[in-house]
């Protein structure tokens, strides 16, 4: 892509408007000033830029998606950089919608930003959601999400080409252990697989950590970077 596509006005659109609640929440999520900067997080509020007519078909899915209220937007992109989708996370209600542009290419939040520790390494780190992504990123660049509890035909092309060994850490519930169990039957005899497993522990809620983004709240940078560096060069046994 060349210029700026309407997708890249509707992020930079964003971008600009983050107030510093939304900043607070993230950081909360686990996401760092640093990481707001270079993933180019941003916010709407009911309110777009002035889009070009290539963009009527998203302007008709965001008017059916609640004309996206109070929400924090994630860019998501091919290996290039290029941004090729959106994902639209609710600030003060739990839910979230992608919208990706058709093309017959992995496009996921981060994936140029770890290519370049997909290169160096020839592996990479797999979880599921996009705030599962961000404690990890800090401690292994190489580290992408699927945004979903499933790993896609076109990201698994890519993989084949680049890396060797999958650290995969999806989900401890029902759809990551399934997934997981997809994964391995599918496509374990082609790549080096290592199941990251959660270790058992719970938050001051009293709610059991079922993902990495809770690991990280129930650990913080430093024990979580220590553990994962230790898994990572340890016995190969999880």
């Amino acid at each position: 892509m060349s210029g700026l596509s309407w997708v890249d006005m509707v992020a930079d659109f964003a971008q600009a408007q983050l107030p510093a609640r939304v900043r607070e929440s993230l950081w909360a999520r686990g996401v760092s000033d640093d990481q707001i900067d270079s993933f180019k997080v941003g916010y709407l509020n009911g309110k777009l830029p002035d889009l070009p007519h290539p963009a009527d078909t998203f302007l008709e899915w965001a008017n059916n998606n609640g004309g996206l209220k109070d929400v924090v937007v994630l860019p998501l992109t091919n290996i290039l950089g290029d941004i090729l989708g959106l994902q639209f996370r609710g600030v003060s209600v739990k839910k979230y919608s992608d919208f990706i542009m058709p093309v017959d290419e992995p496009v996921t939040l981060g994936l140029s930003q770890a290519a370049e520790g997909i290169w160096k390494s020839e592996e990479v780190w797999v979880v599921e959601g996009g705030f599962d992504m961000f404690p990890l990123q800090r401690v292994f660049p190489n580290v992408i999400p699927t945004l979903t509890a499933k790993v896609t035909l076109p990201l698994v092309r890519l993989l084949r080409r680049l890396v060797r060994r999958i650290w995969l850490l999806y989900d401890a519930d029902k759809g990551g252990r399934e997934a997981t169990k997809e994964f391995l039957e599918r496509y374990g005899k082609e790549f080096d697989v290592h199941l990251v497993k959660i270790p058992p522990l719970t938050l001051p809620s009293g709610k059991r950590v079922k993902d990495p983004g809770e690991w990280w709240e129930a650990w913080g940078d430093e024990k979580l970077a220590t553990h994962l560096r230790t898994v990572h060069d340890g016995p190969w046994n999880w």
